[in-house]
């Protein structure tokens, strides 16, 4: 009775480089989340009816952060 849902398959990833100038820091930050960019079925309905195993949620797509912290 129970159903299985796809194999979820991601990749995240992120990037600093810190930089010094006179007294201060520089510390820019790039943050992949779902690198990429799958979109698996992550759940589905399982009430009987005329939804029954309709998809409910998936996966999001590809985002991209960026930040900068600075330390003075």
């Amino acid at each position: 009775g129970t159903t299985r849902l796809p194999n979820l398959n991601q990749l995240d990833a992120s990037l600093r480089k810190v930089f010094r100038t006179g007294g201060r820091i520089y510390t820019p930050r790039l943050d992949f989340y779902n690198l990429l960019n799958s979109t698996t079925v992550t759940g589905r309905n399982n009430v009987l009816g005329s939804n029954y195993l309709a998809v409910n949620s998936i996966q999001r797509g590809m985002v991209i952060k960026a930040g900068l912290a600075l330390d003075f």
